[in-house]
């Protein structure tokens, strides 16, 4: 019955843990280029 929701919301925490590294390794390259 809420196995769906549960996937759903499985697939959008993976999907903004990935973003959130993307982000981070993003900024971390362009301050390394800064420098």
């Amino acid at each position: 019955y809420g196995l769906f929701r549960w996937f759903i919301y499985i697939n959008l925490f993976i999907a903004l843990t990935i973003l959130g590294i993307t982000v981070t390794t993003y900024y971390q390259s362009r301050q390394i280029k800064k420098t």
